[in-house]
């Protein structure tokens, strides 16, 4: 998972309060960092998933993701709320640990269901969540999602 991650993409004390809120600062983090061409179409992919079906994966874990045109290359964002954002989450408790997936359309391997599946079996983890939710280090967190890939094999 190392490139699809770096310190400009991690918020560690996000103001934001609302759910479209975080995603809007999210996704301005991965269009300065060039990894979408476009912050308004990607935004819209990812408000559209989330009509779907919620992302909200309980435990104060949101993992929103898109798969699209804008995407330019495989990315991931993450955002820690200093207070907890309502998201529709299967535990119907608010969230406050947001970690964005953006996904070109055309991708190998299905690469965004990877990356989701193995976030999703490692935030079972309780201490997983606990490390997550306490670090006030960008680096750590890198190499926490860095270390999902060494342990799962990907």
């Amino acid at each position: 998972m190392k490139g699809l991650i770096n310190e400009e993409l991690i918020y560690l004390d996000l103001k934001e309060d609302t759910q479209l809120q975080v995603l809007e600062k999210l996704s301005e983090a991965l269009y300065k960092e060039n990894r979408i061409f476009s912050k308004e179409d990607f935004l819209k992919g990812v408000l559209a998933r989330e009509e779907e079906i919620t992302t909200g994966f309980g435990n104060g874990f949101a993992i929103p993701h898109c798969k699209g045109q804008s995407v330019k290359t495989p990315s991931i964002a993450i955002g820690r709320t200093e207070n907890l954002v309502k998201w529709n989450a299967i535990d119907d408790k608010g969230v406050n640990f947001i970690i964005l997936i953006a996904v070109p359309e055309e991708n190998k391997d299905n690469i965004h269901l990877k990356i989701i599946s193995k976030l999703a079996s490692k935030l079972i983890d309780e201490e997983f969540r606990e490390k997550l939710h306490r670090t006030t280090s960008k680096d750590e967190i890198i190499q926490n999602i860095i270390d999902i890939k060494i342990e799962e094999g990907m």
